[in-house]
């Protein structure tokens, strides 16, 4: 093991190690996917939902992202 991982990651390898979780490497790109979500899954479970004090919406009105009658696609078409 490199001397110089970050503490955080040395936490989280090693609580895989005892809980005798597969090594990311040692499967598939899918299979670390998986194996990501599993451990994410168990975080959100474990911990409460966050508190949001407040929910602004910062749109600016039509036409910043939003699509009115189908033609965002051609609104700034050769302005740019």
């Amino acid at each position: 093991m490199p001397e110089d991982v970050h503490p955080q990651i040395q936490t989280v390898l090693d609580t895989m190690a005892a809980l005798n979780l597969p090594k990311f490497q040692a499967g598939s790109p899918s299979d670390a996917r998986a194996l990501m979500e599993g451990m994410a899954d168990a975080r959100r479970e474990s911990l409460p939902p966050p508190h949001v004090a407040e929910v602004t919406n910062t749109t600016t009105g039509p036409g910043f992202g939003h699509g009115h009658g189908g033609d965002c696609g051609n609104r700034n078409r050769g302005r740019f």
